[in-house]
């Protein structure tokens, strides 16, 4: 089951924009998952789950000083998450004829470029276990458990 994931980062300076980035990552069998790559860390994730799962836990870790603060602001990027919803199209064509090769790509808007990056799978990372391939058709999905909703 291949997952497109996207991506958009506005960097500023000073309230000045410095650089508008976007991705599309095919995260498949064999592919580098987000972990591996960067895009994403246990560290900003636990304190994210905690808030939604239990808020009240979440506060009082928050007022200990366990959990840094979360950045809340989200900036209007419509053109922008637009056209990399768009390309992440491309993205899926290209897995069903291969025309684009067998790199990731990035878009960089503020330089009118894309440029190709491929990374390799961490071999300490979960996303190596080629028994865990395919874990996508369990039951639980992936064997995880999520906090009910209420």
């Amino acid at each position: 089951m291949p997952v497109f994931d996207l991506g958009v980062s506005v960097e500023t300076n000073e309230g000045n924009i410095k650089s508008i980035q976007a991705r599309v990552t095919t995260l498949m069998p064999g592919a580098a998952c987000l972990f591996c790559r960067g895009r994403i860390s246990g560290d900003v994730i636990a304190p994210e789950i905690l808030q939604e799962t239990n808020p009240s836990e979440f506060e009082s870790q928050r007022k200990q000083g366990y959990i840094p603060e979360l950045g809340t602001q989200a900036p209007a990027v419509i053109p922008f998450t637009s056209a990399i919803a768009s390309f992440s199209i491309n993205e899926l064509l290209h897995r069903l004829s291969g025309y684009m090769g067998d790199d990731r790509v990035f878009l960089l808007f503020d330089d009118s470029r894309i440029s190709r990056n491929s990374t390799p799978a961490s071999p300490e990372c979960v996303c190596s276990n080629r028994k865990k391939w395919g874990r996508g058709d369990t039951d639980p999905f992936l064997g995880l458990t999520w906090g009910s909703e209420e």
